[in-house]
């Protein structure tokens, strides 16, 4: 078999180099193509290859014909009309303006009690990602932790220790659980949204003054939290969306590796994903990291 394969690859050869000799201009020409092809197909190859490349660009020119045009608006038009019909609920008259006279506290009390009892659905159990605990003794252990701290600010320290000592404790503790390193440290945010922005500006910042990136680039699955989106177009961090597994809906290790560049500032995966609630194979993703140099985002996007 060897000797056949040696033998075949010298008739190649042969062929080729008469091909050259007879026709040197389509021999080059074919030559430039196939290159120019190889080079799309690895340049692309993080969100598809050349061939995905190809289909976008008939998609793309299929969408600016009139016909499909017109259909893509209509299409729009119904989504959104379902949207709102799935949102917009009758809560009754509208107060779109001030009141001359506001309303007593009892009256206050009422209205909000009466629109709470008429939301209950979600202990049914079947509400996903929406709400992420149902105990009641939790809930007034809550409230009442913010009815004592309603008014503290934790802009002020010196006026609110308490404050402080919460914060530096959750974070320890968050450290220690995580496994961080001494010189590890960490903030309270306001939710996931700021989360994601401040850990993105840390990759930024970082990068811009460890290895002077000024185009910075993170690359993440294409299922990752839309507030990665949000956090590139804050930040002017290019968003480099890599398709997941088809079938798994986990991030592509593999193609996610030709998306890292010189520019690239941060990896991401999610533990688990928003809409499908799957793991990122996140032990690979963490080598892939550690291997190009590039930090490691994991999001932990449900009930976090």
């Amino acid at each position: 078999p060897a000797r056949t394969a040696v033998q075949a690859l010298q008739l190649l050869a042969a062929f080729i180099r008469a091909r050259v000799i007879r026709h040197p201009f389509c021999s080059l020409l074919a030559s430039n193509v196939g290159s120019l092809a190889l080079a799309l197909h690895l340049a692309f190859r993080a969100s598809g290859g050349l061939h995905a490349l190809l289909i976008r660009l008939l998609l793309r020119a299929a969408k600016a014909t009139p016909m499909v045009r017109g259909q893509v608006v209509r299409m729009k038009a119904q989504v959104r009309e379902k949207i709102e019909r799935m949102i917009v609920k009758d809560m009754g008259a509208v107060t779109a303006e001030l009141p001359a006279e506001g309303q007593s506290d009892a009256q206050v009390i009422a209205q909000l009690r009466a629109w709470a009892s008429a939301e209950n659905g979600w202990r049914a159990g079947k509400v996903s990602g929406t709400v992420y605990c149902g105990d009641d003794s939790l809930a007034r252990l809550a409230a009442e932790a913010t009815r004592l701290y309603a008014l503290a600010n934790p802009l002020h320290p010196d006026v609110f220790p308490s404050l402080r000592k919460m914060e530096a404790e959750v974070v320890a503790m968050a450290l220690r659980l995580f496994h961080a390193p001494p010189a590890g440290c960490g903030t309270m945010s306001s939710g996931g949204t700021e989360s994601i922005l401040l850990a993105c500006k840390a990759a930024r910042d970082a990068a811009r003054l460890a290895r002077g990136v000024l185009a910075p680039e993170m690359v993440l699955p294409s299922t990752a939290h839309a507030a990665f989106l949000k956090a590139g177009h804050y930040l002017g961090i290019k968003v480099v969306r890599v398709p997941v597994n088809p079938g798994t809906f986990r991030a592509d290790v593999e193609a996610m590796g030709w998306a890292v560049c010189a520019n690239t500032v941060l990896l991401v995966g999610s533990a688990p994903s928003f809409a499908q609630g799957v793991l990122d194979p996140l032990e690979a993703l963490a080598d892939l990291a550690q291997r190009r140099g590039v930090p490691l985002h994991v999001d932990c996007c449900l009930g976090s």
